[in-house]
């Protein structure tokens, strides 16, 4: 019989691996604390989240998608030397 994944070690989200706060920002190489500010206090900053009650998950889905929207296309840094 399989066992379900424990909600400590990364529950499964469809094919996804729902992470913690520590664990996302460990991923992200930023302090917990930041993901917590910017789920709490800002709209427009930091990945999605999933809210289960009062434990919130990020799934690595949703952190991939916000490391690729945090891309700043330089214009103009080909061949332009000033």
């Amino acid at each position: 019989m399989k066992r379900k994944p424990h909600l400590r070690n990364g529950p499964m989200f469809g094919d996804d691996c729902l992470l913690s706060t520590d664990q996302a920002a460990e991923l992200l190489g930023i302090s917990p604390w930041t993901l917590k500010f910017w789920r709490t206090r800002t709209r427009d900053r930091g990945p999605d989240f999933i809210r289960l009650g009062a434990l919130v998950r990020y799934s690595r889905q949703a952190l991939e998608q916000f490391i690729r929207k945090q891309t700043v296309r330089r214009q103009g840094a080909k061949g332009t030397h000033r």
